[in-house]
């Protein structure tokens, strides 16, 4: 009896480890997608031309997308809950392919013009904060309160391995050429979504349950107006900033003061 009691334990936890992997596996693509575009495109941007100022610039649709996309996305998410419609497959599946079009954009244009290619991250970035801000608000529509810890950290888990395997492969695709890392992300972000999307589909919560009505545009201008959220918007605008200080120049400060190429750079990232 103990042996089978064991198993059945083993299976209930393959079970629910499966079950948090392909609920995370949308999580792994997006920090995938993020760590190649802020890693790498500031090196696309520094072969078309030596201009610290510009490249900053440019990263700035990285601050611009994490800042606006969440909230456009809330309030189209809504509108979709409101018909009895799924708040956040569509933005998983739909932010992934534009992500994806975004990273093909940037590696048809590697060599082109900083204004395409700050068109084309901005893009993709907006699809990136599309699939997180959806992934992210599964958590409570899917979970119950005793799951929400586990889920939760694995999205964490997942976000954080995504974007030193983006960092690590973007580093040696890298020297086999510019736009490689971007057409292999391109490639690997809709196959990451789709077993979350199969996996969440039709868990979310009805709409009767949640009590959700339709609210007009003013609503939600109101309450971008409250003391409170404007706090709140405050520090997201700060958190998201963060993003740009070191890892758009991790590679070109590397390369020029260290000497060493992203293959090995890369590699010395991901164990920091």
């Amino acid at each position: 009896m103990t042996t089978i009691a064991i198993s059945r334990r083993a299976r209930i936890a393959f079970a629910a480890t499966a079950s948090l992997s392909a609920f995370s596996a949308a999580a792994l693509g997006a920090g995938l997608g993020r760590g190649l575009v802020t890693t790498y495109l500031p090196v696309l941007l520094d072969d078309i031309r030596d201009a610290p100022g510009l490249i900053g610039t440019v990263m700035l649709v990285n601050t611009a997308a994490g800042l606006f996309v969440p909230l456009g996305i809330g309030l189209w998410s809504d509108r979709l809950h409101s018909r009895g419609r799924s708040r956040t497959g569509p933005f998983i599946l739909g932010g992934s392919a534009l992500t994806a079009g975004g990273l093909v954009a940037i590696a048809l244009g590697h060599a082109s013009t900083y204004l395409f290619l700050a068109l084309a991250a901005a893009v993709a970035y907006a699809g990136l904060n599309a699939v997180t801000t959806a992934h992210r608000a599964l958590i409570p529509e899917t979970f119950g309160e005793g799951g929400r810890a586990a889920a939760t950290g694995a999205e964490e888990f997942a976000m954080l391995a995504g974007t030193l395997i983006g960092v690590v492969a973007g580093g040696f695709l890298l020297d086999l050429g510019t736009w490689t890392p971007f057409a292999f992300g391109a490639g690997a972000l809709p196959l990451l979504a789709i077993p979350t999307y199969l996996r969440m589909r039709g868990r979310e919560r009805p709409r009767a349950s949640l009590g959700v009505a339709k609210p007009p545009l003013r609503y939600y201008l109101r309450a971008a107006t409250r003391p409170g959220i404007r706090l709140l918007l405050g520090a997201q605008l700060l958190w998201v900033m963060g993003y740009i200080g070191l890892a758009p120049f991790f590679v070109l400060y590397a390369e020029r003061a260290l000497d060493l190429r992203p293959q090995p750079l890369s590699s010395a990232r991901s164990g920091s």
